[in-house]
């Protein structure tokens, strides 16, 4: 009876399994030449791929064969003809040095008190070693490294270097080129507030309060995001910005062409005449009736004291930042306004054009 059950298990599972194969083999043959079919449509896209990563893998190889080609050719002129252009290397570099440190000698003025009259010559002479033995010809790296040095070794000011957001690095900065440079006054930024637009305004307005001192403001553009400059004799800045110019180093001695900043009579008007504009949409008629009475006085060619009329501008406008809800543009437009007003005082006061 067992052999029997057992038989029968058997013959079930035979007959299963050849179901099975039966099954396999005819799904094989039914697909069998639809699958040949796809693998003869890959042959020839894997081919096709296959030369192109072939075509790739020469350039690369051909592009680096010629690169070491050149190189090669480059070394070897280089060791041929280095009797001739090294001495006229070193001659440049010479030349160029001996602009570099009379540029530096124009910063560091026999009268910068890190210095003291005795001081000035044995400074210069170690700067002199120190440049020659410079290996470079990037000066804004080496003239910031040397200024830098020189402020550590001597606890003194010779550079301002604010950050394009720090409005509270502004006065004490400025203050200490000013002690530095042994020139007498403080100076107080009447342009500055704590909005980081206002940092351009102080900064024009730091040159022209220098040029009754006979000093200037040089900015120096150096790439970064801060602003960097230092003070110069007004005597010695058109010498200094041409020694700049052939060491290509970015400086500029005019803050508000620097800045874009205009203070005429024409960029007031324009102020005007957009809170007017803006006023009417608003339908704030004290407002319009406030700024069109100024831009009428300027447009006036009999006004006899424009200056007065200024002085009155910037106090109504002073008066209504109080109590006035200007829109975010409007705001914008006030307080460039009043820093125009306040460079322009400052310019009459250094004699500086008008209006």
């Amino acid at each position: 009876m067992a052999a029997r059950n057992f038989l029968s298990k058997f013959i079930s599972l035979v007959m299963a399994s050849l179901i099975i194969v039966s099954v396999g083999i005819f799904a094989v043959l039914k697909h069998f030449p639809n699958l040949v079919w796809q693998l003869i449509k890959i042959i020839p896209v894997t081919i096709k791929a296959l030369l192109h990563l072939m075509i790739i893998i020469a350039w690369a190889l051909l592009n680096i064969f010629f690169i070491i080609i050149k190189t090669l050719l480059v070394v070897s002129f280089g060791l041929i003809f280095s009797p001739i252009w090294y001495p006229i290397y070193l001659i440049i570099r010479k030349q160029k040095h001996l602009l570099y440190l009379e540029l530096l000698s124009l910063i560091i003025s026999r009268d910068v008190d890190v210095f003291g009259v005795t001081q000035h010559d044995v400074q210069m002479k170690k700067i002199k070693s120190a440049s020659t033995d410079a290996f470079t010809f990037d000066y804004d790296m080496l003239l910031m490294d040397q200024l830098n040095e020189l402020i550590e070794e001597k606890e003194s000011w010779l550079v301002a270097r604010i950050d394009w957001k720090a409005t509270d690095e502004v006065e004490p900065q400025l203050n200490a080129l000013l002690t530095t440079h042994n020139i007498k006054g403080h100076f107080r930024a009447t342009t500055l507030s704590e909005s980081v637009d206002s940092i351009p305004f102080a900064l024009c307005e730091f040159d022209y309060w220098l040029v009754n001192k006979q000093y200037r403001f040089i900015l120096w553009d150096q790439g970064s995001d801060e602003y960097t400059g230092f003070i110069c004799e007004t005597s010695s800045c058109e010498r200094l910005l041409e020694l700049a110019k052939k060491l290509t180093l970015t400086f500029k001695v005019d803050m508000a062409n620097e800045f874009n900043i205009c203070v005429d009579k024409a960029t007031v008007i324009e102020h005007l005449t957009f809170l007017i504009a803006s006023s009417k949409a608003r339908n704030i008629k004290q407002d319009i009736d406030t700024f069109s009475f100024f831009v009428d006085g300027l447009n006036d060619p009999e006004c006899s004291d424009i200056n007065a009329l200024y002085e009155s501008l910037y106090s109504q406008t002073c008066g209504m930042m109080r109590y006035a809800d200007y829109t975010d543009e409007e705001y914008e437009k006030v307080m460039s306004l009043i820093h125009i007003l306040q460079l322009y005082e400052v310019k009459m006061k250094a004699g500086l054009s008008d209006f």
